[in-house]
């Protein structure tokens, strides 16, 4: 399935991303996306046993990997909300000779760092989320000003485990209105984020 011979780039037609969710709980029925950000192409695995095997394969016999792709890995959990950091794995000569790439995944559902995440849609109107993960549990706040500084309101969040708030069922909701329940107006605003050991900032804008 391979070719390497001098000068020539290694390629495969078929190949396998396999591995463990490595921890102490249960993770069937996760959902594996492994994505080639070369090619952009996409495999998808469900994890049984924690375990997970997710293949591609060009059936005309198409290179559909080469040594030193970057293969981007993620994890949902059963109800689609992330659960992991996004993993990189770098294609070696090994992996292509052998069509596989064995990876053992930990840290699941454990994010780390803070971070607060560029809010979608962007440039919205008249409503926005705002996703966010915390590496500690924390109580959690988040309160948008306009461009001069005023305070429009405050998302009070309340206490969040530690976990990843990226999807829509789990991010921070704001429906364009002010503290008095009055549509803010088009323009510049900024969000920040913050618990008792963390704080960020972050831009976004209304176009109405």
């Amino acid at each position: 399935m391979t070719r390497g011979d001098r000068g020539v780039t290694q390629e495969t037609w078929a190949f396998v991303v396999s591995g463990k969710l490595d921890g102490t709980q249960t993770y069937d029925g996760y959902h594996i996306t492994v994505r080639n950000t070369r090619t952009n192409t996409v495999m998808t695995a469900q994890v049984s046993d924690n375990y997970f095997a997710a293949a591609t394969a060009d059936l005309s016999r198409r290179s559909v990997v080469q040594v030193g792709d970057a293969l981007e890995l993620t994890v949902t959990d059963t109800t689609g909300n992330v659960a992991s950091e996004k993993y990189i794995f770098k294609v070696t000569p090994d992996n292509l000779a052998n069509a596989l790439l064995p990876v053992i995944l930990d840290s699941i559902g454990q994010p780390n760092k803070d971070q607060l995440l560029q809010n979608y849609p962007n440039p919205f109107n008249p409503e926005t989320w705002i996703p966010y993960q915390l590496s500690v549990a924390a109580p959690v706040s988040i309160s948008i000003y306009d461009a001069t500084g005023g305070l429009v309101r405050t998302l009070t969040m309340g206490y969040q485990s530690e976990g990843f708030y990226h999807n829509r069922g789990r991010a921070a909701y704001w429906d364009g209105r002010n503290a008095l329940g009055e549509q803010v107006a088009s323009g510049v605003y900024f969000y920040r984020l913050e618990t008792p050991s963390f704080q960020q900032t972050r831009r976004m804008i209304i176009l109405k």
